[in-house]
């Protein structure tokens, strides 16, 4: 009796073993990237079975193959691209399928992030209170400031004498130049250009000298 039921088992996890490989198929493929009229590999791809719970990874050249069955849903996805989606097609006459599946760039745009050493504005705050300032830094600031202050009391000043006697000179030797070549001196008497030319020199001549009688005291 116990052969009996022993045989039976036997047949019964053969039938069952059997109804379950029935209808398997071998799923293949790559997984591409066309770009610029060139096919391109992508590589680590994850193609999931949904209908399954099973899953696998391309491998460095994009190749790919898992079990599967007729009419799953097989979802492919990698980090920078889209994910999508492929229907295993049913009624298949052969256990094999091959497929090539497009992937398709996703470009996430983040906010600019700026990076700071403190958490917040109170501690930024305190840092800059906190900050111990050499003399050397100071006395160079100082000079810095100085600096611009007698640039800008430089550029007030009327020119002196060496000045006006250097540009009277070059004028001259320029007229002399003029005559010997038979060029004769461009008259801007009718120029209204230089007219106003020189009126807004007058006028900003007059106020740096305003201003360099106002810093005397």
């Amino acid at each position: 009796m116990s052969k009996f039921f022993l045989v039976l088992g036997l047949f019964l996890a053969t039938q069952l073993s059997s109804q379950d490989n029935s209808g398997l198929i071998q799923f293949s493929g790559n997984t591409l990237l066309s770009f610029n009229d060139s096919v391109e590999t992508v590589a680590f791809v994850t193609i999931k079975n949904k209908s399954r719970r099973s899953s696998a990874y391309s491998g460095p050249d994009g190749f790919f193959s898992l079990v599967v069955r007729g009419g799953d849903t097989i979802e492919f996805s990698s980090v920078g691209f889209k994910k999508s989606i492929l229907i295993i097609p049913e009624n298949l006459k052969r256990d094999r399928f091959f497929a090539t599946q497009p992937m398709i760039r996703d470009t996430n745009r983040l906010e600019a992030v700026v990076i700071v050493p403190w958490k917040n504005v109170e501690e930024l705050k305190r840092a800059v209170l906190d900050l111990n300032i050499s003399e050397g830094d100071l006395v160079i600031a100082y000079q810095n400031l100085q600096y611009e202050r007698w640039t800008q009391i430089r550029d007030g000043m009327m020119p002196s004498l060496a000045e006006n006697r250097a540009g009277y000179l070059q004028q001259h030797n320029q007229d002399n130049l003029r005559q010997s070549t038979g060029l004769m001196p461009v008259n801007n008497i009718a120029n209204p250009f230089a007219w106003a030319e020189f009126i807004e020199f007058l006028g900003r001549n007059k106020k740096k000298k305003k201003t360099v009688d106002t810093d005397k005291y």
